[in-house]
């Protein structure tokens, strides 16, 4: 009896916390709409949990994880000198409100945006690493 008893609050647990899913997408973009040839490239994070999805550059996660990391030792570090995207998006399941983060030098700045995003399925499939896809256009 002890050990079903385990297992269920193991597998309760699992449900619970495993519920934020985290994808990587890759964004290439033009800083410099003049130098439409300088195109950069970046890896991008989406974390999906239960209470909000956040999406940001996966260097500019690095560079504040390793600063604060260097603050709890009592250290005072500068970001890392890489250009990234300085902007953090955070959407609330149930709302139409995004909240843009921007990051400049040492300031913080945010924005809400109240957005209702359209999805439209459109009949067109491929395969992504072995998964079925289907494309999707959003009119903002």
């Amino acid at each position: 009896m002890r050990i079903i008893q385990t297992l269920l609050l193991f597998l309760i647990s699992f449900l619970t916390f495993g519920q934020n899913k985290q994808f990587l997408y890759e964004y290439k973009f033009i800083p410099d709409s003049t130098k439409k040839a300088d195109i950069k490239l970046e890896i991008m994070i989406l974390n999906v949990m239960k209470d909000r999805s956040e999406y940001y550059s996966s260097i500019r996660y690095a560079s504040d994880s390793a600063q604060a990391a260097d603050f709890k030792k009592g250290i005072v570090s500068m970001p890392a000198n890489v250009e990234s995207v300085n902007e953090w998006v955070t959407k609330y399941p149930g709302s139409n409100q995004l909240i843009h983060t921007t990051f400049l030098v040492w300031d913080k700045y945010k924005v809400k945006q109240d957005v209702e995003l359209s999805w439209k399925l459109i009949n067109e499939f491929s395969k992504i690493l072995n998964y079925n896809v289907q494309s999707t256009r959003i009119k903002i």
